[in-house]
């Protein structure tokens, strides 16, 4: 089973793709009801059809980095996490914010890597 969750607009684009591309299991993803957050489709890959290109399952990806606190948001939180990130650092704290895409499968590499390269690790969803 495959369990994903875009982060905006875009993302859920590339998430239909995907799980239209997965043909070995079954899988899923959530969505916020509401509108989009207003991201450049096309910018983000996104043909002028809004059809998508499919993503590495399991993978997350890095949306900002940093070096003393990484934040790991899934779904739409993660644009909270780009927002407290900003508001970070203007104290002078470095963030990563790293869009997690999938909870099943986990990224556990990249988790395992942050973990260890950062004082902190706070993970953040609805």
């Amino acid at each position: 089973m495959v369990v994903m969750a875009p982060s905006n607009e875009a993302e859920l684009c590339h998430m239909v793709a995907t799980s239209i591309a997965i043909d070995d299991r079954p899988s899923a993803f959530r969505f916020p009801r509401g509108n989009g957050i207003g991201v450049d489709m096309q910018a983000l890959g996104v043909a002028s059809n809004y059809k998508g290109q499919p993503v590495e399952v399991g993978k997350g990806v890095v949306r900002r980095e940093g070096t003393d606190v990484a934040l790991v948001g899934y779904g739409q939180s993660v644009n909270a996490c780009l927002a407290a990130a900003e508001m970070l650092s203007e104290h002078a704290i470095s963030v990563t914010v790293v869009d997690a895409r999938f909870c099943k499968p986990l990224d556990t590499q990249l988790i395992r890597r942050l973990a260890k390269s950062h004082g902190a690790l706070i993970t953040v969803e609805e």
